[in-house]
């Protein structure tokens, strides 16, 4: 999935590069690329920890944040998509991901929390640790674009 994503950033740059009348600033249409792409190598490393450390049963909650980063995809989409003439409601959508991030923020914290009152290992708990961390980045980086959408329309607008 990175490797796609990468090749799809590579081939996006080349056309942005190619063009000489964009819809937007050349400058915000290679930002929204690469956090677009951040978003993917970071729900990628968060995948990875769990094999990479061999995390194996997870809290309820991890679950919680991986859909949270599902539902922040889908309304990044969404709100890409409305880009195109700018529709208002893509308003709902970048409010929509920063009130996911503050969910997961709260989930984050309370694992946190549980990580360090349980009875595992110092090494489990670093790799735990490692892995929550890499959730957080994942839904972050979310809202990372949905600023980068916000912005990019008020500019325009």
């Amino acid at each position: 999935m990175e490797n796609d994503a990468d090749a799809c950033n590579h081939r996006v740059l080349q056309e942005i590069g190619s063009r000489f009348i964009l819809p937007y600033d050349r400058g915000d249409l290679i930002e929204l690329t690469g956090q677009i792409d951040t978003c993917v190598d970071m729900i990628d490393e968060a995948g990875n920890n769990l094999v990479l450390y061999k995390i194996g049963e997870v809290h309820d909650q991890l679950y919680e944040m991986a859909d949270i980063i599902i539902q922040c995809a889908e309304h990044a989409v969404n709100a890409v998509g409305k880009l195109k003439k700018i529709e208002p409601s893509i308003r709902t959508e970048w409010l929509e991901i920063n009130n996911l991030e503050n969910r997961a923020d709260r989930i984050y914290r309370e694992l946190i929390i549980d990580l360090f009152e349980s009875e595992r290992s110092g090494k489990e708990i670093l790799a735990h640790k490692i892995t929550l961390d890499s959730y957080e980045a994942a839904v972050d980086s979310f809202e990372t674009l949905a600023s980068r959408i916000e912005l990019l329309t008020l500019k325009e607008s």
